[in-house]
């Protein structure tokens, strides 16, 4: 199962173009929207390269993000 945060979120938060990313990576800009639209997905690789040029882990795309469920009057974090 894929966990993948906003790569358009990333990419935005540095003020990068679609075609800013596409020309970093040697990819084309059509490449990278099918990325961002789930409709595709990068390889490994281009992972790891999208994770250095960001400067940030990896594991932040693969990362389930916390989610809570109220049960009566306590919230508990999903797999408890």
């Amino acid at each position: 199962m894929r966990y993948m945060r906003s790569l358009p979120e990333l990419r935005e938060a540095h003020s990068y173009t679609r075609q800013d990313l596409a020309l970093v990576l040697g990819v084309g800009v059509a490449d990278v929207a099918r990325w961002e639209s789930g409709s595709v997905e990068p390889t490994v690789s281009q992972w790891q390269q999208i994770a250095r040029h960001f400067l940030v882990p990896l594991e932040q795309f693969f990362t389930a993000p916390a989610a809570t469920s109220q049960r009566g009057d306590f919230s508990v974090a999903a797999g408890d």
